[in-house]
């Protein structure tokens, strides 16, 4: 093959939904153009510590 393929997750927590909601949006807008972004709406709320969280996966491909 001609090129590497790195799969990963990016996830982000806080205790203020809106504020995890706008940190992965904007981290996702500065990886897209370098990357696919896959399963772009990943969401949940980790009661134990009263965090929401949302993050996406995302596939960086490089010729070489």
């Amino acid at each position: 093959a001609n090129f590497d393929d790195v799969m990963f997750q990016v996830m982000v927590y806080d205790t203020n939904v809106k504020r995890a909601y706008e940190v992965r949006n904007m981290v996702r807008k500065a990886l897209e153009s370098y990357c696919f972004i896959l399963n772009p709406r990943i969401s949940g709320f980790d009661p134990t510590t009263k965090q929401s969280m949302r993050g996406f996966d995302a596939n960086w491909i490089q010729e070489i």
